[in-house]
């Protein structure tokens, strides 16, 4: 937060709207003294109370003005790190940082963003729909407003193969462990227990494991995978993570754990319209950043001179995507760690490891 804060404040030196006292090209920004009560005094910078009391007060959140956070110390603590950055601010100001390009990079990075945030929230909460928009969103998305409930379950399968019995032995073993050990509706889990059992069937004709899961399932679709009655006999487990008792389906022993539950709905269009009003807020801000878009490149008169595209790469050796023979001893690279160097130059741990 305090980085954020240090770098946002440089970024109101290289960007905005050119005043005199720069060359040309140059784009000059003039701090303006904020008035108010002196708090600290840096070089020649002021920091006043009203200022610093709201950066202090929104660094507290939600806890904001909580006894604990505004003692002497929290106080004391705050200023003194504040005089600091801002000194560390002014040295970095004197010592030419902002001319390079990785710093002005990265603020005119962080400055877009909140301009687009501000831009994109600010059509979103003002955004209202008119009544024929809201009708055409329900007619049309019919199933965000009126559907049956359904369940999500992940499963793991025991086909019968040649040995039903066989099949149900490793089945309630599976169960036995999916019950003691899988918490916390952890899927991973739930999937490596299926896995650990695979060379336990190793060799017992055709029997096999399967595991996965589901989208939400209505009903009809939920017993059409699982077996008639499945669906019930899965929605009355009252958790989502907690395993099913194990089912059987025509073909094969299924454990299950339940890990979502959507209710019926049936709203109509009055009841649905706060939903869609919000989705449709929510929506206009991708039409809003395409026609600011727009608006800014007719308003900077934005042009980009093709022509000299190339230059961006000119000059720059193409790495040698060549294949090297594995076995061939590396030439002249320095070993790290008593490894070789890669001919990309990277240590091995800044590489891509499979």
């Amino acid at each position: 937060m305090q980085a954020k804060w240090f770098l946002l404040i440089g970024l109101l030196l290289i960007t905005g709207c050119n005043k005199s006292g720069g060359s040309k090209g140059d784009t000059v920004i003039v701090f303006k003294a904020q008035p108010g009560q002196p708090l600290a005094q840096v070089g020649k910078v002021t920091l006043t109370v009203e200022e610093m009391k709201t950066d202090f007060l929104d660094r507290q959140g939600q806890f904001k003005g909580a006894p604990n956070l505004n003692t002497d110390k929290a106080r004391n603590d705050y200023i003194e790190n504040q005089v600091v950055q801002e000194a560390m601010f002014q040295e970095a100001i004197k010592q030419g940082y902002f001319d390079r390009p990785d710093v002005k990079r990265d603020v005119k990075k962080i400055v877009v963003q909140r301009l687009m945030r501000d831009k994109l929230e600010n059509a979103q909460n003002t955004f209202e729909p008119t009544e024929q928009q809201i009708k055409d969103h329900y007619d049309k998305n019919a199933n965000l407003y009126n559907r049956e409930e359904a369940i999500k379950v992940a499963y793991i399968k025991v086909p019968f193969g040649d040995n039903k019995a066989k099949a149900k032995e490793i089945a309630a073993a599976l169960h036995k462990d999916a019950v003691a050990k899988v918490k916390n509706a952890n899927t991973k889990m739930f999937s490596r227990l299926a896995m650990e059992y695979g060379p336990k069937i190793a060799g017992q004709g055709n029997l096999s494991i399967e595991t996965n899961e589901t989208d939400y399932l209505e009903k009809q679709a939920f017993d059409g995978k699982f077996g008639a009655n499945s669906f019930d006999a899965t929605k009355s487990v009252e958790n989502a993570g907690q395993i099913s008792a194990l089912i059987t389906t025509d073909n094969s022993y299924v454990i299950m754990m339940k890990t979502g539950y959507r209710k019926t709905l049936n709203e109509t269009l009055e009841e649905a319209k706060p939903k869609i009003v919000k989705r449709l807020s929510y929506e206009n801000r991708g039409e809003t950043y395409k026609k600011y878009l727009e608006d800014l490149k007719k308003e900077y008169d934005i042009k980009v001179f093709k022509e000299q595209l190339a230059e961006l790469s000119k000059g720059v050796t193409p790495p040698n995507t060549a294949k090297k023979d594995p076995h061939a001893p590396d030439q002249g690279a320095a070993p790290v760690n008593g490894a070789p160097v890669p001919e990309d130059g990277k240590k091995p741990e800044e590489g891509v490891h499979n």
